[in-house]
């Protein structure tokens, strides 16, 4: 049952599922005020646990625990997207955080289109790009892995354009997809198709931060416009935050001109959004900053 049509801005519900075999424990959540009557909230992105369960719990547990608003999900949950045993290994790592916390998540190329997917993380629109509007915070999300022979990187092109076309006042520009189109991993290099079709859009809309996923690292771009290095204020951070418990890929090339930050270790990162700018803080699975920036 999807009751989203009923629910009112900024107030508090508590529900529970289940039926004659029994049910679950009450669960409470706050519904945020109406898009762009706000402008401080927290949102936490993580992504690529890939089968390791244990710290995929550990890390999600652990970003719960900041009191985000939504967390961000860059992809890659599951080894394979068709398996539904991995499936149930990966919600029962998180245990009761997405019966609280809202998760928005951006399909990973080992989701790979499975209907087990699609019935089971519900988002809005096609499922496969939307619109988040949170606050002031315009996020677009996309799918960068796509049916073999379509359009459909061309149609999100074009529907960057659009949601941006329709944002609130004084918005907050932001996006999330799979894979990386700034990376300096030696694993995963650079999607440049992506980064030929997609960036020009996000400097359009003045986009500030970019999250992706992919490759089993943190990495952090220098900000970026037009394809070259820029002022903070001027352009687009692209943050990778593959490192949810998936095995690391340690190495990566230093020589990249948009570099700015690379750290092999698993990870979660927090971003606070405020009237004076983004606060990003990024934490290994020891609790120690391993990144900090404002944008």
């Amino acid at each position: 049952m999807r009751l989203c049509d009923e629910l009112q801005p900024g107030r508090t519900y508590s529900y529970r599922v289940g039926g004659a075999g029994g049910w679950s424990a009450v669960h409470t959540f706050r519904t945020p005020e109406a898009p762009g009557t706000f402008d401080t909230f927290r949102v936490a992105f993580v992504g690529d646990s890939r089968g390791a369960y244990e710290t995929w719990s550990f890390l999600v547990q652990a970003a719960a625990a900041q009191d985000p608003d939504f967390i961000l999900f860059t992809g890659d949950a599951v080894g394979s997207g068709s398996s539904q045993a991995e499936w149930d290994a990966w919600f029962r790592a998180m245990g009761d955080v997405p019966a609280e916390i809202p998760v928005v998540f951006a399909h990973g190329n080992h989701e790979g289109l499975s209907q087990n997917y699609f019935a089971q993380v519900m988002q809005p629109g096609n499922e496969q790009w939307f619109t988040i509007k949170y606050g002031n915070l315009h996020l677009v999300v996309l799918n960068d892995t796509v049916d073999w022979g379509s359009d459909d990187l061309e149609v999100e092109a074009r529907y960057i354009d659009r949601s941006f076309a329709e944002a609130v006042p004084g918005y907050v520009g932001a996006a999330a997809h799979h894979q990386g189109m700034y990376a300096s991993c030696l694993t995963h290099r650079s999607n440049t198709v992506l980064r030929d079709l997609w960036v020009p859009h996000y400097d359009a809309a003045g986009v500030r931060l970019v999250f992706n996923g992919h490759n089993h690292i943190y990495e952090r771009s220098v900000p970026i416009r037009g394809d070259v290095e820029v002022q903070p204020a001027a352009g687009a951070t692209y943050l990778t935050a593959g490192g949810a418990g998936a095995s690391l890929y340690p190495q990566f090339d230093e020589t990249e001109w948009f570099l700015h930050t690379a750290v092999p270790k698993h990870h979660f990162g927090i971003a606070d959004f405020g009237p004076g700018g983004i606060h990003v803080v990024v934490r290994d699975a020891a609790g120690t900053v391993i990144d900090v920036f404002d944008r």
